[in-house]
Order: structure tokens, then C-alpha cells, then sequence
């Protein structure tokens, strides 16, 4: 036998050995590596930040409010007055956290919720929790009050938050604020991405209860939460590269899911009545779970429990993206009214409370006889004004005054008819060059701008915007300005629409063919839509309207 024979006979025998070592020792080289890298990314890289500026992962919540963060919030309406929105060291807006008990004549009341509380849209002062503090001074209590909230959270979150520091605020009276437009679909796994009310369903935590009581944490996408839970660089990767995109909304345009019986965005759902295996359906009942608990966790910490139930704006007022949801589902021969009930989230949950003995304060009516007066109770971005939070803190604190009954559950009455806007500011023709008019502008309207030459006034569109009208006869005129070459589709929704291409920059006009509905039930208002087509970033609208009520020059 040679010796070349021998040595690979030799190295036959030894392969799988030598092998299987140096895949062992790859392994052991990779993992050490990896090790290393994510014990380099723990202390140079900041926590990933997904859907909001002031919120950061949490490994339990999903996510919550940055540690110090701040940032200054402005208007987009040039010149209105702007603040500064500060978190303290946990994360909240308000006082820190307390270390020491509460001093025994000392009420201390903590709230917790969503972006409600949070109120980016008023400054510290004006907050729902510290104009309670306010109010319960002033009659006479010795209040201590602070704000557990976190934006866009649900009250699976909010029960869980509850857990890690129910016990160190051990509060006389804990204060849950439910807006469940939002809380309904964000507290169950079946509805996760099929809204897009809330941004955060791809990572926020869900609960499915035993039947002893027991709790599962679920997650959307199970291997995805443990990666991102466990691994600083996954999150990062994650975050830059691969972000989550979770998104069940059904592709069928509104006029589809009307014609099929179904309201004309998801959302919508929360008003209406389902079959019991209905996942909105399903939705309630874990709500009416998560509510049990937060009220048995609440009894253990020694506290209250209070619920205070805010209407989502559409309940109160009728804003140009609920003229749009009227025009949508009239272009199918119905009506909205024909498929939801405004009322039916409040009528539900009073029902609950009421059975379950849990003290509440429903919102809706109280707001709905402000509104009625001229006052402006949400602000821009849909939360509470100033005005909106004033009124919830003096209803709120004298539910809570000591020595007075919380009250119970009232019948809800009124419908929500009234516009946003006041007869004096109702017109067929909208001069935005000159003044915001910012009721009539829905979402994609991102600033407004004062003309002030060489400067023109209007406001900047971004994507697609809805401007409100009432109705009148004569072509719908829409001007503005241009920085460069775009294609704009526009139109009345619901009745008639088109594409137009402008290849310059400069002033722009489009005059689009209009007759007005000439029946008894015709609409007073309609919507009307613009949207950008393609890539391009603003434009500039400066007029709407129907050309019969334009000025005289």
C-alpha cells in the first residue's frame, strides 16, 4: 500500500472528527461574537423607538413613554401659541412617581391611560390630571395626583401597567380613562392591524384569560416579540430594516363594504351590533374582562376604582371625515344612520358598570351640551382642547370629591347633529389664503401659513386631504400653489371625481363640473378630497368652494 493510500485512508477515518470540531468550534466563535455584539449594542444603543417619538420598547408593555424626553409642540396654524411637553424620570407626564407612602391627609388619586392624559395637544397645566388637582384644592381636598398614561396604549396595557406599579402608588383612587373608539380594537388579539386607529398593534402585548382567573401573554407575532424582548440588536435591525407591519384592513373600498352590509371603515364597527361570534363581539367581552381585573387588581392594592368613558369626536360633533363616512355610504343608497348608533359604546359599558358595580362617568352627553353652546371641545389632532379638558376636570373632580355619590350611569340622549363649525363660519367657498379655517380641513392638512408677500397664505397638503363645504351650485374650484410638476386627483366624494396632471411649478387651478342633490334628504355639507398621486411631497391649497359662492373681487 503507498503512503499516499495510507494518508487518505487516514484522513477518512479522522474527517468526521476533525469536522464536527470545527463546526463545534464555529459555533462556539458565532455565538461568542454575537454575544459580544449585543453586549456593545446594550450600552451604546438606545432603546428602538417604533411608532412615536416619545415612546421607546418595553419588553412587557410593548412600549411605553421615554425616561426625561421632551419636545416642543406647535400648531399647525401659524402664530397660535405652542409648549413644551416634558415626561418625567418614569416616562409620564406630571410629578414622579412616589418612593414614600401618601401622607395620611393627603387624597392620592392616580390616573392611567392613553394619549387622552397624555394631551400633547395642551401644555403641563392643562392636562385632564393636573386641572383636577386643581379643582379638588378648591374645594377644600388635599389631593395628590399623578398620570400613569402612555400613548396609544389599551387596557390590557394599562392592567399590566397596573401590576408594576399599582403597588408603589397605592393610591386611595385609581382613575381609568376608556376612549373605546380606540380601546376596544386595540384590547384583542382578533382586531389587531385590522384598524388604523392605533399604530402600535404589531408590538403591544394581548391577554387571553383561564378560566381560573389566569392570564396568557400573547403577541401578534410570537417569534418576532421574543427576538425583539431579548435582543437590542434584533430590535435595531428590526426597527431600520424590517420594521413590523401588521396590517389585516380589509382591501374592499368603502363603497364595497357598504354594499355588503358593513359600515365603510372597520373602526366604525364599535357602533354597531354584531352575532355573538363576531370578533367585534369577541372584542367587548375580553374588554369586560380586562375591566374585571383592573377592578379586582385595584381592590387588592387597597384603592377604587373609577372608569371615566370619553366619546370619540364623531359622537359629538359632525367633522369633515364623518361627512365623508355620510357621503360613502349615501352613494350606495343608504344612510350612515341606517347602520350605526352613536350612542351604543356608552349604552353598553353603563349597562356593564351598573352590573358589575363599577363607578363610572360617562362623558358623552355633558360634552354633547358644551358643543351645543360654540364650545370647541376637541383640538386639531382629536383629543381634548384645553376647553375639552377643562370641562372632563370639573365633572371628574366632583365625582370624586370626597363625601359626594359618583353619579350614576345617565340615560344618553342627545344625537350628535350640530357641524364642528357655527352658521357664521359655514360657507360654500373657503378663502384659506387669508384665515385657516381649520374645522373644515380634515387629516393630510399639515400647516397653515399666513400670506406675507413674498409668501403665500394657504395650508400645505400632504398625501390626501378633506376639505368640508356646504353644498351649493355651480363647479367646485380649487386653487393653490404648486413647487413642482403633480398629479392631483379630486372630486366631491361619493359623487364625482378626476385626475388632472400640472408638469409646472406655480399657481394651479382645478374646476371640476358640480350639481347639487335636489331632494328633500340631500346633504347640506359634502366632502371634498384631495389627494397627491405619486411621490410628490406638499402643495399649497389656497381656495375651495363652488364657483356661484365665490367673492365678488
Amino acid at each position: 500500500m503507498s503512503p499516499m493510500t495510507d494518508l487518505l485512508g487516514s484522513l477518512s477515518q479522522r474527517w468526521p472528527a476533525l469536522l464536527s470540531g470545527r463546526l463545534a468550534l464555529a459555533l462556539v466563535s458565532t455565538m461568542v461574537a454575537l454575544v459580544a455584539i449585543e453586549f456593545v449594542a446594550r450600552i451604546i444603543l438606545p432603546l428602538p423607538r417604533y411608532h412615536e417619538r416619545l415612546l421607546e420598547f418595553d419588553r412587557e408593555l410593548g412600549f411605553r413613554g421615554i425616561p426625561n424626553a421632551s419636545f416642543d409642540w406647535r400648531s399647525p396654524i401659524e402664530g397660535e401659541p405652542g409648549h413644551t411637553v416634558r415626561l418625567n424620570v418614569d416616562g409620564f407626564r406630571g410629578r414622579a412617581l412616589p418612593s414614600t407612602p401618601a401622607h395620611p391627609k393627603e387624597k392620592r388619586i392616580a390616573f392611567i391611560g392613553d394619549s387622552f392624559l397624555v394631551g400633547l395637544a395642551v401644555p403641563d397645566e392643562a392636562t385632564l390630571p393636573a386641572l383636577i388637582e386643581k379643582k379638588l384644592t378648591a374645594l377644600g381636598e388635599s389631593p395628590e395626583v399623578y398620570n400613569a398614561s402612555a400613548i396609544d396604549y389599551g387596557t390590557v396595557q394599562q392592567l399590566l401597567l397596573l401590576d408594576q406599579i399599582g403597588e408603589q402608588l397605592s393610591p386611595d383612587l385609581f382613575v381609568l380613562v376608556l376612549h373605546p373608539t380606540n380601546d376596544i380594537a386595540n384590547n384583542s388579539l382578533g382586531l389587531a392591524g385590522r384598524t388604523r386607529v392605533s399604530p402600535g398593534d404589531a408590538i403591544r402585548p394581548y391577554v387571553r384569560f383561564g378560566e381560573t382567573g389566569d392570564r396568557e401573554i400573547l403577541w401578534t407575532e410570537p417569534l418576532r416579540a421574543s427576538l425583539r424582548a431579548h435582543s437590542r440588536v434584533f430590535g435595531q435591525l428590526e426597527r431600520d430594516l424590517f420594521p413590523p407591519v401588521f396590517d389585516r384592513v380589509s382591501a374592499g373600498n368603502p363603497a364595497e363594504r357598504v354594499r355588503h352590509g358593513r359600515v365603510p371603515r372597520e373602526f366604525l364597527e364599535v357602533f354597531t351590533r354584531h352575532d355573538p361570534g363576531h370578533r367585534w363581539e369577541i372584542a367587548w367581552r375580553e374588554t369586560d374582562a380586562l375591566l374585571r381585573a383592573f377592578r379586582d387588581r385595584c381592590t387588592e392594592i387597597g384603592a377604587e376604582l373609577l372608569v371615566v368613558v370619553v366619546p370619540s369626536i364623531h359622537q359629538v360633533v359632525t367633522t369633515p371625515k364623518r361627512i365623508r363616512f355620510e357621503s360613502e355610504v349615501r352613494s350606495t343608497g343608504r344612510s350612515l344612520s341606517e347602520l350605526v348608533n352613536w350612542n351604543s359604546p356608552e349604552i353598553r359599558l353603563g349597562q356593564f358598570f351598573e352590573r358589575e358595580g363599577i363607578d363610572s362617568v360617562l362623558l358623552l352627553d355633558p360634552f354633547r351640551e358644551a358643543r351645543s353652546e360654540g364650545n370647541r371641545i376637541y383640538a386639531r389632532d382629536r383629543h381634548l382642547s384645553r376647553a375639552g379638558n377643562e370641562l372632563a376636570a370639573q365633572i371628574v373632580a366632583g365625582a370624586i370629591q370626597e363625601g359626594r355619590d359618583v353619579p350614576k350611569t345617565p340615560v344618553v340622549r342627545r344625537y350628535p347633529h350640530p357641524v364642528e363649525w357655527s352658521e357664521k363660519e359655514d360657507p360654500s367657498w373657503l378663502d384659506f389664503a387669508r384665515e385657516p379655517k381649520s374645522k373644515h380641513v380634515g387629516d393630510g392638512f399639515i400647516a397653515w401659513q399666513s400670506e406675507n408677500d413674498p409668501v403665500p397664505g394657504g395650508w400645505l397638503l400632504r398625501g390626501e386631504g378633506l376639505v368640508a363645504l356646504r353644498s351649493a351650485e355651480g363647479n367646485l374650484v380649487i386653487r393653490g400653489q404648486l413647487a413642482s410638476p403633480v398629479e392631483l386627483e379630486v372630486g366631491v366624494i361619493g359623487v364625482s371625481g378626476e385626475r388632472v396632471s400640472f408638469q409646472d411649478a406655480g399657481p394651479f387651478e382645478v374646476k371640476l363640473p358640480y350639481t347639487p342633490i335636489r331632494v328633500a334628504s340631500a346633504p347640506t355639507h359634502v366632502p371634498v378630497g384631495i389627494r397627491i398621486v405619486g411621490d410628490a411631497s406638499t402643495i399649497l391649497v389656497q381656495e375651495v368652494g363652488f364657483e356661484s359662492a365665490r367673492p365678488a373681487p
